[in-house]
């Protein structure tokens, strides 16, 4: 279960989402990064244990600050939820058309996202550069550009990603008739959970706008089918 939130302000019912953390070991909170630092705890020097081993010459974006989510839901690590990156960078015209696989401050080394998704619940895996820009990330292979970022094709069908809005899962919640969810919907599947109403979470994309969650359901899935773009194809 992932969620494109990051819950870095405390809440009334803070307590009941650390509990029910620590008793699925397979979340992934979201956590940003910063060019400048705007408080002292926005940029730690260690990370406690949700950072991953790479080799020290990968290259990665380098950031100065980071938010992440509060320490109760991540620690002690790994026995709770685990985090990724989703900050993104367009290129020149606007358009993303790129995803970094890794990001980088003080020295450590923090995965995006939609990597940490497929590594859930589990030991961090082994990270190795390929001669000829590549990337095999136990047991993926993909091709990256000189900043450690896959190339992404994105699929023509909007519905290549189950949508389920929260209206829907309220009703089924709510007992209304006719409303009940298959638990096949979801078992055995990524689940990503954020927002795609509000219209400041929008990218521009190759084949149109489309919300940064669904961004992320997208690129997670291109990487687990390896179905990212290999030179000559990028751009």
């Amino acid at each position: 279960v992932v969620f494109d939130i990051t819950f870095a302000d405390q809440r009334e019912n803070d307590g009941r989402l650390r509990e029910a953390i620590a008793r699925n070991p397979n979340v992934v909170l979201a956590a940003t990064m910063r060019i400048e630092t705007e408080s002292d705890e926005h940029a730690p020097t260690d990370l406690h244990g949700l950072t991953w081993d790479v080799p020290s010459g990968l290259p990665s974006y380098s950031w100065s600050a980071i938010q992440l989510p509060l320490a109760s839901f991540t620690q002690p690590a790994p026995g709770y939820a685990d985090i990724g990156v989703v900050t993104v960078q367009a290129d020149r015209d606007g358009v993303l058309r790129r995803f970094p696989l890794f990001h980088r401050i003080d020295g450590q080394v923090i995965p995006s996202l939609p990597l940490a998704a497929h590594f859930s619940g589990v030991p961090h895996p082994p990270v190795r550069a390929i001669p000829g820009n590549s990337i095999q990330v136990d047991p993926f292979n993909w091709s990256t550009d000189n900043e450690s970022a896959v190339h992404l094709f994105y699929p023509s069908n909007p519905n290549s990603v189950l949508s389920i809005p929260f209206s829907r899962i309220a009703m089924a919640v709510l007992g209304s008739p006719n409303q009940e969810l298959s638990p096949a919907m979801i078992r055995g599947k990524t689940v990503f959970i954020g927002s795609t109403a509000i219209f400041a979470d929008r990218v521009h994309t190759p084949v149109g706008e489309i919300s940064g969650l669904y961004l992320l359901a997208i690129t997670h899935q291109l990487l687990a089918q390896n179905l990212v773009l290999t030179p000559p194809r990028w751009y």
